[in-house]
């Protein structure tokens, strides 16, 4: 019997336990990750930060990567949740709005973190503890030399906003995906369908998993 604890505790340190006392390790770069549950899924309660091919941390600074994990193009994000583990869909998102009881962020955002209007209401009594991470799209700037409007990549948004991947099917009207904070344009916190530029655009990943019984 002791040998049989031995090898679950060996397992369980290694990862391979989707939830154990609340840390996850995982096995792949070493790197722990806090975990929460929330009714019946398992959160992590950070942005992943394992590193891929086409994955960046915001302005290229590392530092950034290791407070707010890195930004995926939806290719890298579809297989970079570690086994056990995978993008939320939209029907973990509907859950997790039923479970706290509102579809506002002041519940899950971490507090003192954000810069917007109403911040100091936030409590993240649900311990999901969302950062405004940031992303990476394309937003129009005025040039004043060339007196035109003109579609740019970049940064933006760090400190006011999060947008997230999520496990659902591409459609004629766009891509699904979570934003969290400061609008863009009409687009408000929630879930949103929009075309993006699926190589170019980046955003953050928060893995989750049905909670172990």
């Amino acid at each position: 019997m002791l040998f049989v604890a031995s090898i679950l505790s060996l397992l369980l340190s290694n990862g391979t336990s989707p939830n154990s006392e609340n840390l996850y390790t995982d096995p792949r770069d070493n790197q722990s990750y806090e975990t929460v549950t929330i009714g019946t899924k398992t959160w992590f309660k950070e942005n992943l930060n394992y590193s891929t091919s086409q994955s960046v941390c915001y302005d290229y600074l590392e530092s950034n990567c290791e407070k707010y994990g890195r930004l995926y193009p939806l290719d890298d994000a579809q297989a970079a949740c570690p086994e056990y583990w995978r993008l939320p869909t939209p029907g973990d998102i509907e859950m997790l709005y039923k479970e706290i009881g509102t579809k506002r962020i002041q519940k899950i955002a971490s507090p003192g973190e954000w810069h917007v209007r109403n911040s100091g209401r936030f409590s993240n009594s649900s311990g999901l503890s969302i950062l405004p991470a940031g992303r990476i799209d394309s937003f129009s700037l005025y040039s004043n030399q060339e007196e035109r409007w003109i579609d740019t990549l970049a940064f933006h948004q760090k400190d006011i906003a999060a947008s997230y991947w999520l496990d659902d099917i591409e459609t004629s009207e766009g891509v699904l995906h979570w934003h969290l904070g400061s609008p863009i344009g009409e687009r408000k916190s929630g879930m949103h369908r929009h075309h993006v530029v699926l190589e170019e655009h980046k955003f953050s990943i928060r893995c989750v998993c049905d909670k172990r019984r």
